[in-house]
């Protein structure tokens, strides 16, 4: 069911695009249909058969709208579940393998993730880094990206889509632009200006349209967006693949660059370069966002964290004499300890830009965040502790063969004093990246006891074989599926194997397109193949028999907990009458 709340328009108008060669309709909201929802987006919600979307879009009047008076609002008062969202989107045209770049504005409260998606297959995606935005001040955003050829539609359209899948108590967006990155050619020549683009100064970065003349240049031309800051350093920005540009015509260019750390605050003067020419130039104010003195605090409030953690180590200590240790207890200072390596490596960084810079500020303010509800939760855990009511007993996993008795796994465990002895197991994890690997013995340290990685055919069968169309290469099982067995074997932890059969060999799907086109899945989001076709199923019997017979001779193959057959499956292209 779609949810949808509008509030009346009183005005009409136009907000100013932010270059011209604008692909966006209607990006500053101004224009509204007649049933009062901003011309050319739509809304639409996606539900799934437990759950209901709750994401509500609400079209205002407001006076202090970026552009114009209107603006497009959005909430999502529930958390994230899979395949449940709200979207708001509409279709531009596009030149395929062309360079684009999005532009935006974006206020809001505690907005926990704006997903913006691209192209007829959802492939092209980016999620915008919400966690610095105000409710009192809007913020600009920039990525650019490549219009796929096969993410074009059959009408040449490409769309722009803002997912919201995740809690949001509020979000505003405002003069919502896609510009190409090359620049757009107008007729006869126009005065040559800067214009910086609105709300952009005081984030790190320098973002303006360019628009000169009275030049020749072929086309992919390339020149040099030059900056010297207020104590004379000079910042060069190659850019490259302009348009094709006469003398009788104008080029006008949107950029945005991330401004340098060490960049000068104060006055800088930018210009553009070719060759010996510079084709415009203007003096600019650098105002420097606050990121210098939040990395200072966050460091300051990690050295708090350390000190809190080492008065409450003591008191465990003093707690704990004349008993066996509780592996409850000393779960939190493990945790809190290898966040705070992560956490400080971070903040020491040599930040090259200032984007660079905010992404790992916001990341350490979230840890922080954490690391403060475990310090209390953990303090809880002491209170008591001191009162005589301790944590309950723990048991380490350990190696060996699994049973299933009473239809659940049994396995020998480790009790805190040390005695051994085979019990039902519950297990729990994580997944499923190459860092759980590496983070093994740390993880079987807190009590992990499973772990997912993924294994799919493109890992065998990189290439097509030279005698059989199947030949494996055992090079990637051997230094990452059977390295990590041997690490989960001596740690005591599990493998839930995930068989990823949707990574198809590229090879295999353009032998396909030839051979046997109606294997191919079009427009499939997860499988690219029809699973009942008979080509697709010799792929997948040839992966697993590969795959189970090396698992079959492993000398660690009692870490494995289970095979994983597919992952959040989606077989909507299957042709089930095969």
């Amino acid at each position: 069911m779609k949810k949808l709340s509008i509030i009346l328009a009183a005005a009409f108008g136009f907000g100013i695009p932010f270059c011209s060669g604008e692909l966006i309709q209607n990006g500053s909201f101004e224009a509204s249909t007649a049933n009062l929802f901003p011309e050319s987006w739509k809304f639409t919600s996606k539900r799934t058969e437990k759950a209901q979307p709750q994401v509500t879009v609400e079209y205002r009047t407001t006076n202090d709208a970026a552009e114009g008076n209107r603006t497009l609002l959005f909430r999502n008062p529930i958390n994230r579940i899979s395949d449940v969202y709200g979207s708001i989107f509409q279709h531009i045209r596009v030149e395929p393998n062309k360079k684009y770049r999005i532009s935006f504005l974006l206020r809001g409260e505690n907005v926990n993730q704006l997903l913006l998606i691209m192209g007829k297959r959802w492939e092209t995606r980016w999620t915008v880094p919400t966690g610095n935005i105000k409710p009192d001040r809007w913020k600009f955003f920039s990525h650019e990206f490549i219009a796929k050829p096969e993410e074009i539609d059959q009408n040449g359209q490409w769309m722009i889509r803002f997912n919201i899948e995740d809690f949001a108590e509020w979000g505003e967006l405002d003069c919502v632009s896609v510009v190409p990155v090359s620049g757009e050619i107008v007729a006869n020549a126009q005065p040559s200006t800067i214009r910086e683009l609105p709300f952009s100064s005081g984030q790190d970065l320098f973002a303006a349209e360019f628009q000169f003349s009275g030049i020749t240049r072929p086309a992919d031309w390339e020149a040099v967006l030059s900056i010297v800051d207020a104590v004379g350093q000079q910042h060069n920005t190659p850019l490259k693949q302009l348009a094709a540009l006469d003398s009788t015509n104008t080029l006008r260019l949107q950029v945005v660059i991330p401004l340098k750390i060490k960049m000068a605050p104060g006055p800088f003067v930018v210009s553009i370069k070719s060759g010996n020419d510079v084709l415009i130039s203007k003096k600019c104010i650098h105002q420097p966002s606050g990121m210098a003195k939040e990395v200072k605090m966050l460091k300051t409030q990690l050295q708090d964290v350390k000190y809190r953690m080492k008065q409450l180590k003591k008191r465990v200590f003093h707690v704990e004499v004349g008993r066996t240790p509780s592996r409850y207890l000393a779960l939190y200072p493990q945790i809190i300890t290898h966040q705070l390596v992560l956490s400080e490596r971070d903040m020491n960084r040599s930040f090259r830009s200032g984007p660079e810079r905010e992404y790992y500020v916001l990341r350490t303010r979230i840890a922080l965040h954490e690391l403060k509800l475990l310090l209390d939760e953990w303090e809880g855990n002491i209170n008591m502790a001191e009162q005589g009511i301790f944590p309950p007993n723990t048991y380490q996993t350990l190696s060996g063969k699994l049973s299933i008795k009473n239809g659940f796994q049994h396995g020998l465990t480790k009790d805190e004093s040390g005695n051994e002895q085979e019990r039902p197991i519950f297990f729990g994890g994580f997944g499923h990246f190459e860092q759980v690997i590496k983070d093994l013995p740390f993880l079987a340290g807190i009590g992990v006891n499973v772990i997912q990685i993924e294994v799919s055919p493109n890992d065998f069968f990189p290439q097509e074989g030279k005698e059989k169309e199947f030949e494996p290469d055992y090079t990637d099982y051997e230094q990452r599926i059977e390295k990590a067995l041997k690490r989960a074997h001596n740690t005591g932890v599990r493998i839930a194997l995930l068989t990823s059969t949707h990574y198809v060999p590229k090879w295999l799907i353009q032998k396909f397109q030839k051979e046997c086109p109606e294997a191919l899945a079009p427009g499939g989001h997860y499988l690219p193949l029809d699973p009942l076709h008979p080509r697709t199923l010799e792929m997948h019997k040839a992966f697993l028999e590969v795959l189970t017979a090396r698992l079959a001779v492993s000398p660690y193959r009692d870490a494995l907990q289970s095979i994983v057959i597919a992952n959040e499956p989606a077989y909507g292209q299957c042709q089930l009458n095969r």
